[in-house]
């Protein structure tokens, strides 16, 4: 699987006409909110990925817009982490960057993210509401690429005041916040046509109800 297609900056686009904002935003977004993770061999040679195949599709889309994994993990701190819900379709992470600022990342179904979204990043790196007609705009691109059996997912963020973070025990039941998100980007993801039967095969979609397939 693997990312094909991208609305970012407020349009179809491609990675090499990212502003530096979302570039940064979305490699910092990608590299701590996932259950992935990427190897670089000792010997040198081809990247080695891990996670779901969706995780790995979007960590394969970091790497094009330059993202070094281990590097990006470093350069901010996990302040706690809503992992992958099925029933609310997205997972959060909240980052403490290195300038001491905060931020709550969100990665999930596209139609779930873009609904918390209050604005997005514009094409000059810029945070511009999120009108109705643009969130149309965005509701559209996500129909056509599910037209052509693309997975859409949506990664958004918003800042977080430092001072409101809980501390000590309350911090492993802070809620993250899920609303006046920023959107950064929506990413079509191609679907081996295999993997388009399994995930339709009756018998699939009923072990899948079990919790049997990932």
């Amino acid at each position: 699987m693997t990312v094909v297609e991208s609305y970012a900056g407020g349009k179809k686009t491609d990675t090499q006409q990212l502003p530096a904002t979302i570039t940064s935003l979305c490699v910092e977004g990608i590299a701590q909110n996932t259950t992935g993770s990427i190897y670089i061999p000792e010997g040198g040679g081809d990247l080695e990925f891990s996670g779901s195949p969706t995780e790995k599709a979007i960590l394969g889309w970091g790497i094009k817009l330059g993202m070094n994994f281990d590097t990006a993990r470093s350069q901010s701190s996990i302040l706690h982490a809503f992992p992958f819900n099925s029933e609310k379709k997205r997972g959060g992470v909240a980052v403490k960057t290195a300038d001491g600022e905060v931020h709550v990342h969100w990665k999930g179904a596209s139609e779930i993210v873009l609904a918390s979204c209050r604005s997005y990043i514009d094409e000059d790196g810029n945070v511009a509401p999120m009108t109705e007609d643009k969130a149309q705009y965005f509701k559209n691109g996500i129909e056509e690429m599910a037209r052509r059996t693309l997975r859409c997912v949506a990664l958004a963020f918003r800042h977080y005041e430092a001072e409101q973070v809980p501390t000590g025990e309350e911090l492993s039941k802070w809620v993250l916040p899920e609303d006046d998100l920023i959107l950064l980007a929506i990413v079509g993801i191609k679907v081996r046509i295999d993997l388009v039967y399994f995930y339709n095969n009756p018998y699939v979609m009923f072990c899948n109800i079990l919790g049997s397939v990932p």
